[in-house]
């Protein structure tokens, strides 16, 4: 399964699922051909699992800058900001569940 993805800026990218165990989690290598940020490879697996108040949801993120320096500053900005990013989406996708499922 391949998706295509548009990012705010209008900048696209392809992403191609590697991993599905359904209802569990899945995982993505990203195409850095035309990745609007400056990497050389990225790949993601999100998961979810039961947890005591609901369900858990996790995120792990694989990242290789480029031998740039703008691509090795990107990616140490990454590790400080993304977090907080992550957490803003986990957010998103809690209240539109909540909505959903009242």
């Amino acid at each position: 399964m391949v998706r295509e993805c548009t990012g705010i800026n209008g900048a696209s990218w392809r992403e191609t699922c590697t991993l599905w165990e359904d209802g569990r989690r899945y995982a993505i290598n990203i195409d850095t051909g035309t990745y609007p940020y400056p990497v050389q490879a990225m790949s993601a697996i999100f998961g979810v699992e039961p947890a005591p108040d609901g369900s858990r949801v996790t995120m792990q993120f694989t990242v290789a800058p480029t031998g740039d320096p703008a691509s090795q500053q990107f990616v140490r900005m990454l590790k400080t900001s993304f977090r907080p990013t992550l957490d803003t989406i986990l957010d998103a996708w809690q209240q539109k569940a909540e909505a959903a499922n009242p």
